[in-house]
């Protein structure tokens, strides 16, 4: 069979197509084929782990309140005299660091406290004494002497307000925590509390007995 130069090119193209096209269905076979060794079919896995501080942790960075040197009123028809931290009272208490009664009590004093652990707590106080215990007169125990306590926000929002107890509370008994804040939280530039001291002397108090150093414990529990 004769065949021409211009019969055989065109069988040689169409060999050459032939044979690319063959090649790029066998690779995409090949490719798409399980077991291929040149194409990763297994999976690896890693681990990546972090836990959340839990802790419940208070401090007391400012953990003193010093009336300094304080007289009655005994001109105040209640028959006793009030110390307040939380307000100033002019000519009842000098300074520690001043020796005349001329100075005022001009300034408001706190204990502070910080929930430096990482969840919201509840925050209560006890005393080790009470006011009773410490002030009497001459015929011992008087009426209308106490300790008492509040609390108030030290940042904005530091404890949630409906559980803050911003009254003063009597602390009649060294047996009951009473709670300042039920939700102090823990987030930093709002976990901290203002803590105010009250104390109330009936004016028949004697001054040798007069003189006191009382300790309040605070205790925090998760939420």
């Amino acid at each position: 069979m004769d065949i021409s130069n211009r019969t055989l090119g065109l069988l040689l193209v169409a060999a050459i197509v032939v044979s690319i096209g063959s090649t790029f269905f066998m690779l995409n076979s090949i490719t798409s084929a399980p077991g291929f060794t040149g194409y990763a079919t297994d999976n690896a896995s890693g681990d990546v782990k972090l836990a959340l501080n839990s802790t419940v942790s208070i401090t007391t960075p400012d953990s003193t309140i010093d009336f300094g040197t304080c007289r009655l009123n005994t001109s105040a028809s209640s028959g006793y005299t009030d110390y307040d931290s939380n307000v100033s009272y002019p000519s009842l208490c000098s300074n520690a660091s001043v020796t005349n009664f001329a100075q005022e009590w001009n300034t408001t004093d706190y204990l502070l406290v910080e929930n430096d652990g990482g969840i919201d707590v509840n925050i209560t106080v006890k005393t080790n004494q009470t006011a009773a215990q410490t002030y009497k007169g001459v015929n011992g125990a008087l009426t209308n002497t106490m300790y008492m306590v509040k609390a108030g926000q030290n940042e904005t929002d530091s404890c949630v307000s409906s559980g803050l107890n911003t009254t003063y509370t009597n602390l009649s008994s060294t047996s009951t925590e009473h709670t300042l804040c039920s939700v102090l939280h823990h987030e930093d530039n709002q976990d901290s509390l203002k803590v105010f001291a009250k104390i109330r002397i009936n004016n028949s108090a004697t001054p040798s007995n007069s003189t006191s150093q009382v300790k309040w414990t605070f205790t925090a529990e998760a939420n």
